[in-house]
């Protein structure tokens, strides 16, 4: 009996070990926690990171509406005025935030707080997902034109009034 305890009491003081090592171990950088962490801190996240924390999170459509900030690559390059109505989320962009250059909307919303956008024939062309719920940055996705990535983050759409 004391042979058996003893094992026992070695197995279990070995798996208390494993336990506390997994515990310890570094936990990895594309959860989906972290996404709008690493979006406000101007790191880098994944187009499809992005999508799914957007996926995961309740269409509200206070979280889509405002004045917004247009960076692409960390350059300001425009503002957008983005308005939910319903069934349709426009966003008329201008330069210098007086020169309207382009309206764009998109009439289908995704899972989540998503919207799917199309361009000539309908087709596919991205989406417009939240990427940070607590400061209400958009985060534009459209098709890469050389990358075997479905799609590619080209914009984000910081709140900025």
């Amino acid at each position: 009996v004391d042979a058996e305890s003893g094992s026992l009491h070695a197995l279990v003081r070995e798996r208390v070990r494993d336990i506390n090592m997994d515990a310890l171990a570094p936990k990895p950088k594309n959860s989906m926690a972290g996404v709008a962490d690493r979006v406000r801190k101007g790191e880098s996240v994944t187009p499809v990171e992005a999508l799914k924390y957007a996926q995961q999170l309740e269409y509200r459509p206070q979280d889509f509406s405002g004045c917004k900030c247009v960076t692409c690559q960390g350059c300001p390059i425009a503002s957008a005025c983005v308005v939910p109505c319903g069934d349709c989320l426009c966003y008329p962009t201008c330069i210098f935030g007086l020169i309207p250059i382009l309206c764009m909307c998109s009439y289908e919303r995704d899972i989540g707080a998503t919207w799917i956008t199309r361009g000539k024939m309908q087709t596919k062309s991205g989406y417009v997902v939240l990427a940070d719920q607590d400061k209400k940055t958009l985060a534009v996705l459209g098709q890469c034109p050389s990358s075997a990535e479905p799609e590619c983050l080209t914009c984000y759409m910081n709140h900025c009034c």
